[in-house]
């Protein structure tokens, strides 16, 4: 929570430098992937995925350093303090985490995607063309594609959570949302103020990390430290808050997700 201008403004293009970092990486991973097709999905993912994660690395490690940056500057306009503060940067991840996200979400979601729709028009009698398949196979690059840009975006989350935990001037830390986030995030980040000690218990599968964190493929949240409580928010929390308030009276815990969302994706 910014408590002066300037570090709002800090912020805003702390999130905007990961966006920009994340957009990179995914268009390497979608451009990539147009060489392939189904009669030679398994060895070109091979290579494919041993060719990408040097970089999905390289980007990671940008996405750490642009966050260790902002944290010292921030920190520097909030505390007053210059006293040669740095934050450990948090780029290290197992490259066979990354390996099979890219398995997954890449070669084994597109060939599910073709098998399923060759399927249902087998049982019409009827054939799956070539450029059904080549968009088939395109939609999983996309996810693909989401997916090399949460590992990168860890990166920098990663590193401001740790800094957070290690440095004894700050509170704690806040969610910053993309404004088109979608519902889960958007209710994390209603949450707004979270302690170092504390956690937020429920999640579901398609989001990983630890409490508040929580990251989805393709998330452009980022967090922001606390070093005073008596800030606003940043971005839409403050909404996003008003919102949960206004939408879970009487119900308690999976309901009240389900209330949120109703609400906040407009259903009734």
């Amino acid at each position: 929570m910014a408590s002066k201008p300037e570090s709002a403004t800090l912020t805003v293009a702390h999130r905007e430098a990961q966006a920009r970092n994340a957009a990179i990486i995914a268009l390497l991973v979608a451009r990539s992937w147009e060489g392939v097709n189904s009669r030679n999905l398994e060895p070109f993912a091979q290579q494919w995925i041993a060719a990408l994660i040097p970089q999905i690395l390289l980007f990671r490690m940008r996405s750490a350093s642009i966050s260790a940056a902002y944290l010292q500057a921030f920190r520097a306009l909030e505390t007053g303090l210059n006293d040669g503060w740095i934050p450990e940067i948090q780029a290290d991840v197992p490259e066979e985490k990354i390996r099979t996200s890219l398995w997954v979400t890449g070669p084994q979601a597109g060939r599910k995607k073709v098998n399923t729709q060759r399927e249902l028009l087998r049982l019409q009698g009827l054939e799956i063309g070539d450029a059904a398949v080549t968009n088939l196979l395109r939609e999983a690059g996309s996810q693909a594609a989401a997916s090399a840009a949460r590992h990168v975006t860890d990166g920098g989350r990663d590193t401001i959570i740790e800094a957070v935990k290690n440095d004894p001037r700050a509170l704690g830390y806040v969610r910053v949302t993309k404004d088109d986030c979608c519902y889960f995030c958007a209710m994390l980040a209603s949450r707004g103020f979270v302690y170092k000690s504390d956690s937020f218990s429920d999640s579901d599968s398609m989001f990983s990390g630890a409490g508040v964190a929580k990251a989805h493929d393709d998330c452009g949240c980022t967090m922001e430290p606390v070093y005073t409580a008596s800030s606003a928010l940043p971005g839409r929390a403050e909404e996003f808050a008003r919102l949960w308030a206004q939408s879970t009276p009487g119900t308690s815990g999976r309901g009240s997700i389900n209330a949120f969302r109703r609400a906040y994706e407009g259903r009734s």
